[in-house]
C-alpha cells in the first residue's frame, strides 16, 4: 500500500477539497493517506477524520506577530518539521505553490524516488493582491519547481490550459470544486424566511468576502437600477 502524505498550509478545519480527494484515494485502497496541515488552537495535533489521519503540525514561531518577515519564519519551520515528519512517504500531494517546495526538497535530499503531485488550487500567480516583485518572483519560483512534478492537477479547464503554455508541461488533470452528488428537494426558503414576493428575483452571492471578487461592483449595478420600477418587479439581493 502506498503511502501517501497531504500538504496543506491550513489546520485542515475547513478543507473540503483535500478531505474529498483524501477519502478518494483511501477507498481505492491502494493508498494509506495523511494530511499534515498547520496546528491551531483547541484542535488536535492527531486524528482521525473519515479514516484520513491529520498531523496538525505545532510551531514554536506560531504566536509570533503576523508581519512578512515574522511570517516567512514560521513558513521555513513548518517546512523543515514537515520535511522531518514524512519524508519517507511514496507520494506526497502538494496542495498549492506554498507546499511544492516541501515535495521538492524531499525529492531532492532524501528520497528521490518519491513522487509530487502539485494540485493548484487556482491559477497561483494570479491571486488577489499579488503584484509587482512578488509576482514575478512567485512566477519565477513556480515555473522551477514546477517541473519536478510528476503529475499537476488544477481546478479548470482554463487554468490548465494556462499553466500547459506558461511552463511548457502536459496539459494538468482536472478535480473540479464540487461539492458531493446528493439529491435534495427543491424548496423556496429565502422566500419563507425573507419578505421576498414570487414575482422578484432573486440574486445570490456565495463566497469570500474581499478584494477582487467583484463585490462592489455588483453592488454599484444594483443600486443604479431605475427607482421607478415597481416594487414587486425589483430583484432581491
Amino acid at each position: 500500500m502506498k503511502r501517501v502524505v497531504s500538504i496543506v498550509l491550513n489546520n485542515f478545519k475547513n478543507d473540503s477539497r483535500v478531505l474529498k480527494e483524501c477519502v478518494s484515494l483511501y477507498e481505492s485502497g491502494k493508498y494509506s493517506v495523511t494530511v499534515a496541515a498547520l496546528h491551531d488552537e483547541p484542535l488536535k495535533t492527531s486524528e482521525v477524520i473519515n479514516h484520513i489521519n491529520v498531523d496538525r503540525i505545532k510551531l514554536i514561531t506560531r504566536g509570533l506577530p503576523k508581519k512578512k518577515p515574522v511570517q516567512l519564519l514560521k513558513y521555513l519551520e513548518f517546512i523543515i518539521r514537515a520535511i522531518g515528519k514524512h519524508k519517507k512517504c511514496d507520494i506526497v500531494h502538494c496542495n498549492d505553490l506554498n507546499a511544492l517546495p516541501i515535495g521538492v526538497l524531499i525529492k531532492l535530499l532524501y528520497n528521490k524516488d518519491v513522487k509530487i503531485i502539485y494540485d493548484a488550487h487556482e491559477y497561483e500567480t494570479e491571486r488577489n493582491g499579488l503584484h509587482g516583485i512578488e509576482k514575478f518572483l512567485m512566477k519565477v519560483i513556480e515555473g522551477y519547481l514546477i517541473q519536478y512534478s510528476d503529475h499537476v492537477i488544477t481546478v479548470s479547464e482554463s487554468i490548465a490550459c494556462s499553466y500547459a503554455k506558461d511552463y511548457h508541461i502536459n496539459k494538468p488533470s482536472l478535480i473540479l470544486n464540487t461539492p458531493k452528488l446528493q439529491n435534495t428537494k427543491k424548496g423556496n426558503l429565502f422566500r419563507e424566511i425573507f419578505p421576498i414576493t414570487n414575482s422578484q428575483k432573486i440574486f445570490l452571492y456565495q463566497g469570500g468576502l474581499g478584494k477582487g471578487r467583484g463585490i462592489r461592483l455588483l453592488l454599484d449595478v444594483f443600486s443604479s437600477i431605475d427607482n421607478s420600477y415597481k416594487n414587486t418587479n425589483k430583484p432581491v439581493i
